[in-house]
């Protein structure tokens, strides 16, 4: 399936084809009059990369990410996720940290804000080129890169190991904590492109243990057991709704 980007006037062209450019098959296109409205596009224009489906109000991707690291910058020491993941970043560390399944990238951003550079893997088409947007756009804030391509692939694929590995099949299960827009919207992409993945979370969580040097946490819904039977999890963090089950490794030593 082709993906267009479309960009609003040619002084966006080279933005527009380095965005598209993270999905092998998408191409970027000169926006026109005749779009059809029916169907789910991306269009990058002078303010920002907005989503456009019939079904909802244009979504300002740029909007979305500044005023969502505005709002959680401050509070970075009452985030659960960050208290699960309970590492300390010395002068000078540069500590890995692998997002199996970033989807919009919330939970990237906050680990990045914390000092971590993040490896975001995506494999639906609409959601890396809006995850590509943000590392662009927001490169001086935040260590993001993307990479699209299914987590399952990439585990078999790369001998890295990652400090911390971050796993959240809480969407896959039919949970998931987002606010009911976001939630909606990534439902609607994942749909739209039709290559949602098969991989079953035991399989991505025993590649993952793998690649992990310190942590892997996994995000689950306060009444879901866990994703396996075994291991137990070393410990969790609990919030309201959510926790995160966090697996300590033995592969590596580092701070924390």
């Amino acid at each position: 399936m082709t993906i267009n980007l479309y960009y609003s006037d040619d002084a966006l062209r080279v933005q527009a084809l380095e965005l598209a450019s993270i999905v092998p098959d998408a191409q970027a296109l000169l926006a026109h009059s005749k779009l059809d409205t029916e169907e789910l596009y991306l269009l990058l224009n002078h303010q920002s990369l907005v989503i456009i489906s019939p079904l909802f109000k244009p979504f300002n991707v740029y909007s979305f990410y500044q005023e969502f690291i505005a709002k959680r910058k401050p509070g970075l020491n009452r985030e659960i996720l960050l208290q699960a993941i309970n590492l300390k970043i010395g002068v000078g560390d540069l500590l890995e940290v692998l997002d199996l399944t970033a989807g919009l990238g919330r939970d990237s951003i906050l680990m990045a804000l914390a000092g971590f550079n993040v490896t975001m893997l995506e494999n639906n088409p609409y959601l890396a080129i809006v995850l590509n947007y943000l590392s662009i756009n927001f490169h001086d804030q935040l260590k993001l890169t993307v990479q699209y391509i299914n987590n399952r692939e990439y585990l078999q694929k790369n001998s890295q190991k990652y400090h911390v590995i971050y796993f959240d099949p809480m969407f896959a299960d039919g949970k998931n904590s987002l606010a009911k827009k976001d939630m909606q919207l990534i439902d609607l992409m994942i749909k739209s492109a039709d290559n949602f993945s098969t991989a079953n979370n035991e399989e991505v969580f025993n590649l993952a243990r793998a690649h992990c040097l310190h942590k892997l946490v996994v995000k689950r819904d306060n009444k879901q057991q866990c994703v396996v039977s075994k291991p137990e999890p070393t410990y969790a963090k609990s919030g309201k709704t959510i926790r995160f089950d966090v697996y300590q490794s033995n592969l590596a030593k580092v701070c924390g």
